[in-house]
């Protein structure tokens, strides 16, 4: 008799491709990348248009974000390439088009080299260390400044070094580029905290975004907007929701369960009932037990993040109360930061007064055809961007651009420190390196590579070059370079990068391709 049981198959033994950096493919792929984000650099970069051959959505960008979530890498050198890239905008937001850049510039300058790779390696780490030092360095580096935090000029410049790049891909001329720019400030000023605040400090700017109209026509408006299509869109009504008892404010209470009366939206609770009971039923009338509640608590507005029951809306508008259901989890959060309410976790429980919120205005808005809710909560005060764009490709683009200056915004204000943009400080950082080679190689180079100088002097120069060549590519309204801080404080038109994103984007870009080269052979597990 057979023997029954599982099978197990024999493993595949893994792959060993040697010398993979000597694949033409390989090599190949890195230069298609670092030509798909050099491209993209400053003012003068170019639009990419992103098609898989399948068919589907048409990406029309020129930030690294969407261009990494566009494409896919299939050679695992490009990958780490790609990854890096992707790390540092989650953490930074800008700079992913120079460090993917930089990177692949690196491997491919240093392949061509007649150099042991392990030596380039080397010596690219020390560069590094060097390149980062030297743009910490007050004293040094004539590109370095300090933000003026009281100063718009400074404000809008920051900005400015992070959307005029993208002008082209968000269908902006100049003056639309200087608008969105105040208005990016404006928003970011309005979430900037104040005396009525407690730790408000991690408040974002949040964005309605509609097509149809330029991007000059985009504003900021204080509250949030929930949409309501419940209302007109036609002609704005006016809303008179219940009031508390000194007729200032609307009580708010907000269910993060659902209402809608379903037995699978009661997980781990279990009943028993007997056949002539309807359990859906039972289920309703204690969701009625617990709204009937809120009506003697003299709440005016009941949300849910999911859905309410028909006949429990029903109940609740007669009384006069508002209901607005479906919100999901980020209104959900959203409504409670700004009335301070807390999200009630089941409706098995009484809402106490400790749960409830407040909001102070709530009026109907018609925005491209479309209901909403302005909302000012009586915690804090969240602002709005309405965003407009031409299509709804460049609207896309435009809103995570003005998200990645927000970001930098942000960062910039914390440290206060600037690079000049435009490109002068790669070229200041370049200059530095040949004013290094010129005088004391021994400063970067320690005694074990001294044993190889010529070489590394030519990978030092290679290095230089490289920054040398992001400068011309970037090359837009920035021509003329001067050592002297105050000529580079007052050029009339000003573009600022963030200290603390070109420097992680410089760590990215170098680390990233001295790991690449120190690659000899790729072991792929096919089990």
């Amino acid at each position: 008799m057979a023997s029954r049981g599982f099978c197990f198959s024999a493993k595949e033994q893994a792959t060993v491709s040697p010398e993979i950096l000597k694949d033409e493919a390989t090599v190949a792929s890195i230069s298609t990348l670092r030509r798909l984000f050099q491209s993209c650099l400053g003012p003068r970069g170019r639009c990419k248009l992103l098609h898989n051959g399948q068919g589907g959505h048409v990406t029309v960008t020129a930030t690294a974000g969407r261009l990494l979530s566009a494409i896919e890498a299939k050679y695992p050198a490009v990958r780490l390439v790609t990854g890096a890239v992707a790390h540092h905008l989650d953490a930074y937001g800008d700079g992913g088009c120079f460090a993917g850049t930089l990177a692949a510039l690196l491997v491919e300058t240093g392949l061509r080299l007649p150099i042991n790779r392990r030596l380039v390696a080397d010596v690219l780490d020390l560069v590094a260390g060097e390149s980062i030092r030297y743009l910490n360095s007050d004293a040094e580096c004539p590109a370095r400044l300090t933000v003026d935090i009281d100063s718009l000029r400074d404000l809008f410049a920051v900005v400015n070094g992070v959307t005029s790049p993208k002008s082209s891909s968000c269908g902006m001329t100049d003056a639309d580029v200087g608008h969105v720019n105040r208005c990016i400030v404006e928003g970011f000023l309005k979430t900037a905290p104040g005396s009525r605040d407690t730790g408000s400090v991690n408040r974002r700017l949040q964005y309605i975004c509609c097509y149809g109209k330029r991007s000059s026509s985009s504003y900021v408006v204080e509250g949030i907007f929930l949409e309501y299509p419940q209302l007109s869109t036609f002609q704005v009504t006016s809303l008179k929701p219940k009031l508390t008892a000194d007729g200032t404010r609307v009580a708010t209470v907000v269910y993060g369960a659902s209402l809608s009366g379903d037995a699978e939206n009661q997980p781990g609770v279990n009943y028993e009932v007997t056949p002539d009971v309807d359990f859906n039923a039972v289920v309703l009338q204690e969701i009625f037990g617990s709204v009937r509640n809120l009506v003697k608590l003299g709440v005016g507005i009941v949300a849910c993040q999911k859905v309410i029951h028909p006949q429990v809306k029903h109940y609740l508008i007669n009384d006069g109360i508002m209901v607005l259901d479906r919100l999901g989890l980020t209104k959900t959060e959203l409504l409670c930061t700004v009335t301070g309410c807390q999200a009630v976790g089941s409706f098995h429980t009484a809402v106490t007064q400790s749960q409830i919120g407040y909001i102070e205005n709530i009026v109907h808005e018609i925005i491209n055809e479309r209901s909403y809710l302005q909302i000012e909560g009586a915690k804090e005060r969240i602002p709005t961007l309405i965003l407009f764009g031409i299509t709804e490709e460049s609207l896309n683009e435009l809103k995570h651009v003005c998200e990645a200056a927000s970001l930098v915004l942000r960062q910039t204000i914390e440290s206060q420190r600037v690079l000049r943009g435009g490109g002068v400080w790669q070229k200041q950082l370049a200059l530095h390196l040949f004013r290094i080679l010129k005088g004391n190689v021994e400063k970067i180079l320690g005694e074990e590579i001294m044993h190889s100088k010529r070489e590394a002097i030519t990978i030092v120069e290679t290095i230089a070059n490289c920054f040398n060549m992001i400068y011309d590519t970037v090359n837009g309204s920035i021509t003329e370079l001067t050592d002297d801080e105050a000529a580079v404080s007052n050029s009339s038109t000003l573009i600022l990068d963030s200290l603390q994103s070109a420097i992680n984007g410089l760590k990215c870009a170098m680390f990233t391709a001295h790991l690449i080269l120190g690659v000899k052979n790729l072991i792929v597990d096919v089990n």
